[in-house]
């Protein structure tokens, strides 16, 4: 029979992860990632980065069947090895109508979510300066507002908030407005919209642009700066990325070089205006790939670009440890990125979304690498984790092992994961929970003895972990149900 159970996951911007016992929960360590799932072959085992005019190659032959695939008019890809950009390049269209090509050095996308990854890099500077206890309560630096003391003696760290475990319901009809005219500062988002604590802190991530909005008005009491000139001046200009901007409203010369955004209207493709968006420093930078590399390369060398420092190196480390997981047998979050294996090898990074505009940002730490995938259109969604896939597979591979066996006999044991699950991202108080419908997830079990989640196939390669059927994990990670003392399954992350 079917059950209504809570789905504990990121959904949108960033992949699942979610809570282990609050009690360990304290400084960061890492995790054992508990079941590495099996992996399909090489495409080419003797791929290397090294050779340059391979990884053009590549990309070349990849790129336009990923745009055609997924109705995307232009991207543009930026691939790092230590330390050095080893390629940058556009394909595509920037504009239709008049034919511009995608130019990797000038041409800027709107990078959406992937803006968090700034908003925490600022925030652990002050952490490296003294001036923010990543587990003092946030009400301590908060000047014009205070977080309400739902849970007593469990208050809302900085922690919580990059990890995105403070617990807040969801709340998105005030995070976008329909003209510019409308637009309002982003504090004053955050003092207006202050969202209910339905779980105490620490115990279930689930994702919030609130709580990134918020850390970005405690580096204003704290500074007593704009938000917006630190950015500029604490991260873009040292790390010259003089072609990015955190401005809804564009300078000139940059605005001049932003490509349209897309959607699909019967055959064709057309511009269309992207959201405006509040809460800026969640998501409303705007780079090229070029400029992207460099921030990319300074999280690779431990906070270092060039002369330039943007984090000490035990600032950095700590950023991309392991810091939470609703589950020990998946990937979790670290501080502000979020982290997921494949082909055994451990990644962090941050995906972004806005309406139009979608994009993948991945680092490699154990091999000095990585990239990042920019697109123009809806259908940029999927794409980037088919290069993801890709890639991964191309310089990266694992070789295939045994797979775990299944059969139409699984059907009655897996008959305990099926049921209609709501996501736990969704607002609980609010008078838009009766506006927006809840996302929700049919499980079933296929007669091949597959379980189907939201129509994909899915095989348990062990205590309730859930792969794809040929091995692979799912570009956005591996899913693990969690079962009631009865045995029936209450949610999965």
């Amino acid at each position: 029979m079917k059950h209504l159970a809570l789905v504990i996951c990121i959904m949108l911007l960033v992949p699942a992860a979610a809570a282990f016992d609050p009690n360990v929960y304290g400084e960061p360590v890492i995790i054992p990632a508990g079941i590495t799932p099996v992996l399909k072959n090489a495409t080419n085992p003797d791929s290397s980065l090294s050779d340059l005019a391979e990884v053009e190659e590549f990309f070349d032959q990849l790129m336009p069947a990923n745009l055609a695939r997924y109705n995307v008019v232009g991207a543009s890809v930026a691939v790092i090895s230590d330390g050095n950009v080893i390629l940058a390049k556009g394909y595509g269209y920037s504009d239709i109508a008049n034919r511009t090509p995608v130019d990797a050095t000038t041409t800027a996308f709107r990078i959406g979510s992937i803006t968090k990854l700034f908003t925490w890099t600022l925030v652990m500077q002050l952490v490296d300066e003294g001036k923010i206890d990543l587990d003092a309560d946030v009400n301590t630096y908060l000047k014009d507002m205070k977080i309400p003391d739902t849970y007593p003696g469990k208050p809302v760290t900085m922690r919580h908030l990059m990890t995105h475990s403070a617990g807040f319901e969801d709340d998105t009809i005030h995070q976008e407005v329909l003209m510019e005219s409308d637009l309002s500062p982003f504090r004053q988002y955050c003092a207006e919209n202050i969202p209910a604590r339905v779980n105490p802190p620490g115990k279930v991530s689930s994702y919030s642009n609130y709580g990134t909005t918020l850390a970005a008005v405690i580096v204003e009491d704290i500074t007593g700066v704009p938000f917006e000139q630190q950015l500029q001046s604490r991260i873009l200009d040292p790390l010259g990325m003089a072609r990015t901007s955190i401005l809804e409203d564009l300078p000139p010369v940059l605005a001049a070089n932003l490509t349209k955004g897309f959607e699909s209207a019967g055959s064709k493709n057309v511009p269309v205006r992207d959201a405006i968006i509040v809460v800026a420093p969640a998501a409303t930078v705007s780079s090229t790939a070029p400029d992207m590399t460099r921030f990319m390369i300074a999280h690779m060398q431990g906070g270092r670009y060039g002369n330039a420092t943007i984090l000490s190196k035990p600032a950095a480390d700590l950023m991309h440890a392991r810091a939470f997981a609703n589950d020990p047998r998946i990937s979790g979050m670290c501080l502000g990125f979020y982290e997921n294996t494949y082909n055994g090898l451990r990644t962090i990074g941050h995906d972004g979304d806005t309406t139009l505009f979608h994009a993948k940002l991945v680092l490699i730490p154990e091999k000095q690498t990585g990239f990042i995938v920019m697109y123009n259109s809806p259908g940029g969604g999927s794409a980037r984790n088919e290069v993801f896939e890709q890639f991964m597979d191309h310089y990266y591979p694992m070789n295939a092992v045994a797979l775990p066996a299944y059969s139409p006999a699984d059907v009655a044991r897996l008959q305990k994961y099926t049921g209609t699950y709501d996501t736990n991202r969704r607002s609980f108080t609010r008078f838009e929970k009766y506006l927006l419908p809840t996302t929700q997830y049919e499980v079933t079990v296929a007669p091949d003895g597959t379980l189907i989640l939201s129509g994909k196939a899915l095989i348990d390669s062990g205590d309730g972990n859930f792969v794809k059927p040929d091995g692979t994990r799912p570009a956005t990670g591996s899913f693990v149900f969690h079962t009631g003392p009865d045995g029936s399954a209450d949610y999965f992350t």
